[in-house]
């Protein structure tokens, strides 16, 4: 199942050479994450109420060219 979360992009968000900083990708992998949650009901006061909440054991990002 696909997932497509679009994200506003910021100037502050870009290097000098217009690319997204590292630390914006993985800002945004978690943004995506919790939208997945919300939009599949799994909302913060389900959670609460269930006394549940995510857990990320790993994230790990491999850039293989710039």
């Amino acid at each position: 199942m696909a997932y497509i979360k679009n994200a506003e992009m910021r100037w502050s968000d870009l290097d000098p050479n217009f690319h997204l900083r590292h630390s914006v990708y993985y800002d945004f992998g978690a943004y995506c994450r919790i939208c997945f949650l919300f939009d599949n009901g799994v909302t913060d006061k389900l959670m609460k109420e269930l006394e549940i909440g995510p857990i990320l054991f790993r994230e790990e990002c491999v850039f293989k060219r710039e």
